[in-house]
């Protein structure tokens, strides 16, 4: 005798709790990664995740000038390698591009300075 269970959707017209669609998105972004490679990329995202905390920083209603003070931070008081902070911002960047893929957040073209890391990458803006 088998047990399953059946997965229903939630309704599309209710909202979700902001504290659901942060750990939705978070869940979607490191589905994109195994093994060792997804275990870096939490890593570095909490790290992330925890600067927004010790600020009451909402995550997914952050600007650009919060990802550029989140930079400075890991330069300046994490004293981490140039490698480490180039790793660990990537990582943030590849977390707010899935959102905007997901739909999570709403996808703005802007200028090139728009990103503290250039055009290429999206940044969520103010």
């Amino acid at each position: 005798m088998t047990n399953s269970t059946k997965l229903t959707s939630a309704p599309s017209d209710r909202p979700v709790p902001f504290a659901d669609q942060l750990r939705l998105a978070v869940a979607a972004y490191l589905a994109r990664f195994k093994g060792s490679s997804r275990s870096h990329a939490e890593s570095d995202l909490r790290c992330y995740l925890a600067w927004c905390g010790e600020r009451d920083l909402d995550p997914l209603a952050a600007c650009r000038p919060h990802l550029e003070l989140y930079l400075r931070w890991m330069q300046e008081v994490g004293q981490f390698k140039p490698s480490t902070v180039s790793r660990r911002f990537s990582v943030t960047a590849g977390f707010y591009r899935t959102c905007v893929i997901d739909e999570v957040l709403e996808h703005r073209r802007g200028r090139a300075d728009d990103s503290p890391a250039g055009a290429h990458q999206r940044s969520p803006r103010c």
